[in-house]
């Protein structure tokens, strides 16, 4: 028998102390499906796909499938899995197989990772526990990044490594340099595929470098969440 509870929209399980978010990670990819088809749907529906289709995974379902991750600890195969679902969207709104490749899609539609997203808000809420006035959360806290155990701490430090950045230099960033470290990264990522990727040769050709890059980056910036 599995004994859980729902606090604040997040499903918490009491068998396994070092599994309580088990159940959470297992229903988010069940919401995503839902959220997929419930878009797709609406799509058909549509005059313009692109914009109705952006418009609605942006402000209703990104919002929905990311609450809580900022706490809830979320592997990069969890993270990967979710990004499989928005690439379902992207290629149902533009029309395009399963043949395209994933950086070209974000370069139509200039959409970060879920990743990125994930990364965003856990260092965002790191940096807010941080430098906040709720002393037991924040010693609680402190307790797991000076004894570097748990789940939490081991992807949060990940992210940490993979932007360069140390926990002590994390107390002292602002909200728009952490939200302009992970940006950076995400265009890193998305670049790095567009120059390592064959197929993507004619991509580059056919959009010209400044005008894709131009694209993306613009898009980026109203699609970040």
């Amino acid at each position: 028998m599995v004994n859980k509870a729902t606090y604040l929209g997040i499903t918490i399980t009491g068998n396994n102390s070092r599994k309580i978010f088990q159940i959470e990670n297992e229903e988010v990819l069940v919401k995503a499906n839902r959220n997929v088809s419930m878009v797709i749907g609406e799509v058909r529906k549509s005059a313009d796909k692109a914009i109705v289709g952006k418009a609605i995974w942006k402000s209703v379902s990104v919002p929905s499938l990311l609450f809580g991750r900022a706490v809830i600890p979320t592997t990069k195969t969890q993270a990967l899995k979710l990004q499989r679902k928005e690439n379902m969207v992207w290629r149902n709104i533009l029309g395009i197989g399963a043949y395209s490749a994933n950086s070209s899609l974000r370069g139509e539609i200039g959409s970060s990772l879920m990743k990125t997203r994930i990364m965003d808000s856990t260092l965002q809420y790191a940096r807010d526990v941080l430098n906040g006035k709720f002393t037991k959360i924040k010693e609680l806290m402190e307790d797991i990044i000076k004894r570097e155990v748990g789940d939490w701490y081991n992807i949060t430090n990940s992210y940490l490594e993979e932007l360069g950045i140390t926990w002590d230099s994390l107390y002292t960033l602002t909200k728009k340099e952490i939200k302009t470290l992970t940006q950076n990264y995400d265009t890193w990522q998305w670049e790095k595929e567009m120059r390592e990727k064959k197929i993507l040769k004619y991509y580059r050709e056919g959009k010209g470098k400044l005008q894709y890059e131009f694209c993306y980056r613009n898009n980026l910036n109203s699609m970040f969440y």
